[in-house]
Formats: structure tokens, sequence, C-alpha cells
């Protein structure tokens, strides 16, 4: 963050990217501690389970900074990240409205299809918008060239 080429729109981009990871380990450790707590009995390993589920999340992000960073810092600091911030926005609203919904109602095997139906289409979404935008600016750039 402390690098020259990196704007308020890539902190918040980068920002939203660790809340948006975060948020779907959230949802995720309520949802499999409810159905664990009907399956289990024992308050050990349910307390053991939700300590582990609470580190998951974590170590995604860790793993996923350490392995693709040099990517993430490209697109991040690149011509599209607003593009992609907005992006990121937008499934991290999705995120708070499903956590929103899953806290108010606790209907578990309905609303964990649906959550995860949700979220795997409007992720599919937001990504297949962002390189279908970055392919449309290759092409643009490409033309620009051939008529130079």
């Amino acid at each position: 963050m402390l690098r020259k080429d990196m704007t308020s729109y890539s902190v918040c981009g980068v920002l939203l990217f660790v809340f948006n990871i975060e948020i779907v380990g959230d949802i995720s450790r309520a949802i499999f501690l409810d159905l664990l707590v009907k399956i289990i009995k024992n308050p050990d390993l349910i307390l053991i389970a939700n300590i582990v589920l609470m580190v998951v999340p974590l170590a995604i992000i860790l793993f996923i900074m350490w392995n693709f960073y040099d990517k993430l810092h490209r697109e991040f600091s690149g011509s599209n990240r607003k593009i992609l911030t907005w992006l990121i926005f937008y499934i991290y609203v999705v995120n708070i409205e499903i956590a929103l919904t899953y806290t108010t109602t606790k209907n578990i095997p309905p609303v964990y299809f649906f959550f995860g139906i949700v979220l795997l289409l409007q992720s599919i979404f937001a990504i297949g918008i962002y390189f279908l935008m970055q392919k449309n600016q290759k092409e643009l750039l490409k033309k620009q060239r051939m008529r130079n």
C-alpha cells in the first residue's frame, strides 16, 4: 500500500477483496456450525470447529496474497482498477445482503443452497464482466495500433 502507484481505488479494492473473503468465510462458518450443532452435541468439538473455521479465511487470504501478489498488484494498480474496485464492491454488497438474510432467517437447507448459488452466479457475473471488458480494451488498443 505504500507504493507510489497505489491509489485510493487500489487500496479500497484490496480491502474489499479481503473483506469479501472474510464475509464468505463467516457465512460458511455460521452455516457449518449450525449444521454441526444439530449433528454433534459435544460443545468442546463445536468450539474447536469454530476456532478452526475462524482461522481458515485468514489462511486463505494469506495464501492468496503470497502466491498471487504480483497478479493482484497489476490488477489493482492497472488502468482498470476503478472498474475492478466497483465490481468487487458489488460482490461485497451481495455478500452483506446474504449475511443479513442468513442471520435473520436461520433456515439452513434451502437458504444454504440459495446462498451458494447466488454468490456463485454473482461472482461469475462480476468476473465475466471484468474479463470481457479487458478483452474489449485489448482489441481496441490493437485496432488503434494498426491504424498508426
